[in-house]
């Protein structure tokens, strides 16, 4: 299923559709690795499509699976498109080898999913994501790496990133900070553990960004259970990326609930965006003000790509700087400003 559906647009499933998502079977999470398995052992993947991806001036961007099997309530993308599929894992080494191999100038390399921490489940029984982030990050022309979207947290995976500082963001789904809230999305682990992990990260990794989004009007919340939300936020001291107004559905569990209300959903998601602007500016001020690496003395461009993959720069053309970087030199970047360049006329 591809497009896209304007808000206040109301749209029915046909009778037969309404019949599929009917026959349509819930699993326990415990329950999740054995039941994929059988349902999709023989089912050979070496025939599909390559991993997906794409590529700009500093950077690459994939996805090595595709579609989540949790069953947060409120969440569209389960019932439509329930078919888990993860690239088999010789071909996120092709492309690891492919990377490395590659005369293009990246040095960050993002890593996500609708739940990236579920890869491998269909093909081999077990979750081998932090696997997959290993091979993605080991090429040495790799510095930075951002990895998200991560839900179905395992020991190996919270190793690997404490452990690989080429990881330098992550994105958790927090989606609510009232408990009550929260257990009514259905969510796949318990608020007070996805609490202390990112606790835990943070204190092993004080330097790595966590980013996170919310859901803010959700059936029955009420302003209180938002303010907790955002207290929360605060209180983690992690980055609010995105705060999206609930969108009801009568096909998710959640349209069973009680008062929702389109007016507060949007009036609900306008106060946490406000109340929230604070962290968000502080986290985008971090980002910006980053350290970087120069990789080779004299190489303009490459400082330039450095600079540009940290925010430093935006449409910023340059002949030469007036001072000379030393190789392997880690600069602030807060120390280099525009006026250091010179620009083309």
């Amino acid at each position: 299923m591809s497009g896209c559906i304007s808000k206040g647009v109301k749209f029915e499933l046909t009778e037969e559709q309404k019949e599929l998502l009917a026959k349509i079977e819930i699993v326990k999470q415990e329950e999740l690795v054995p039941y994929v398995a059988n349902l999709l052992r023989g089912y050979n993947m070496e025939d599909e499509f390559d991993i997906p991806y794409s590529v700009d001036n500093v950077s690459i961007s994939l996805s090595p699976v595709s579609c989540c099997l949790n069953h947060c309530s409120f969440c569209k993308s389960h019932y439509m498109n329930f078919e888990l599929k993860s690239y088999p894992f010789e071909k996120v080494e092709s492309l690891a080898s492919d990377i490395e191999e590659i005369d293009y100038p990246f040095h960050h390399i993002a890593i996500h999913a609708s739940n990236l921490s579920l890869y491998g489940v269909d093909l081999y029984g077990n979750r081998r994501s932090h696997e997959v982030i290993k091979t993605f990050t080991k090429p040495d022309k790799i510095k930075f790496a951002y990895v998200g979207a991560l839900i179905n947290w395992y020991p190996e995976l919270i190793e690997e990133i404490i452990r690989n500082h080429k990881i330098k963001e992550i994105f958790v789904s927090l989606e609510s900070g009232s408990e009550r809230v929260y257990n009514l999305m259905n969510r796949p682990i318990s608020l007070e553990s996805l609490i202390k992990l990112i606790r835990f990260i943070r204190k092993e990794r004080p330097d790595i960004i966590i980013h996170t989004e919310l859901i803010a009007g959700f059936p029955t919340e009420t302003i209180e259970d938002l303010k907790r939300t955002i207290d929360l936020i605060y209180e983690l001291d992690i980055d609010p990326v995105f705060v999206h107004d609930y969108q009801n559905s009568e096909q998710i569990p959640s349209s069973m609930l009680l008062g929702h209300s389109y007016n507060y959903c949007m009036e609900a998601a306008y106060y946490a965006r406000e109340k929230l602007l604070p962290l968000r500016e502080k986290f985008k001020e971090k980002i910006w003000t980053g350290e970087m690496f120069v990789l080779e003395k004299n190489e303009e461009q490459k400082l330039y790509f450095a600079m540009l993959m940290n925010g430093i720069l935006r449409n910023v053309r340059f002949d030469q700087l007036d001072r000379d970087y030393q190789e392997g030199e880690i600069i602030p970047a807060n120390t280099v400003k525009p006026k250091q360049f010179v620009k083309r006329k």
